[in-house]
């Protein structure tokens, strides 16, 4: 909300902590938004669940982009990789996690697990990065293990 000042004569904005600064929707609302997003569904049904514009919520997704950008001048010195079963994609029903082994934090998620998809990724990594890794942990996929020699040069294979 804007007051003016009788005194003075100049508007200000009330402070409060439902709602950013500068911005006019409700924390809360994101929230839900950031909630329903997790579903799939279209962006629309969701403006309509929260009251909000299209537009509303695709800013409340893109807010979300500044953390999953992944460095791609450094990767773990040891280097966790894996595939899952996800919800199926256009891809495939598999998806493809890599993490530091190190810190057990994860790095990414990819949705296929099909090895040319992981060279072209691993590849976007600068080299300098991808000689930093010196352990790549996998299962038996043998696809994982060719990685080593095409991306991680350096690496030994844990299985």
């Amino acid at each position: 909300q804007r007051y003016l000042c009788r005194g003075c004569h100049t508007y200000f904005t009330a402070n409060t902590y439902i709602v950013e600064k500068n911005c006019f929707i409700a924390k809360q609302v994101h929230y839900k938004i950031l909630e329903e997003l997790t579903e799939k569904q279209a962006m629309t049904t969701i403006s309509k669940h929260c009251g909000v514009s299209w537009s509303t919520v695709s800013r409340t997704l893109a807010s979300l982009l500044p953390m999953t950008n992944v460095k791609r001048n450094w990767l773990p010195r040891c280097l966790l990789v894996d595939e899952f079963r996800s919800l199926k994609n256009q891809v495939g029903p598999y998806s493809f996690s890599c993490m530091d082994g190190d810190t057990g934090k994860l790095l990414d998620i990819l949705p296929s697990r099909k090895k040319k998809d992981l060279v072209s990724y691993f590849m976007q990594f600068e080299r300098r990065a991808r000689l930093n890794v010196k352990i790549l942990v996998t299962d038996m996929n043998a696809s994982y293990a060719s990685l080593i020699k095409e991306c991680f040069p350096h690496a030994k294979l844990v299985v």
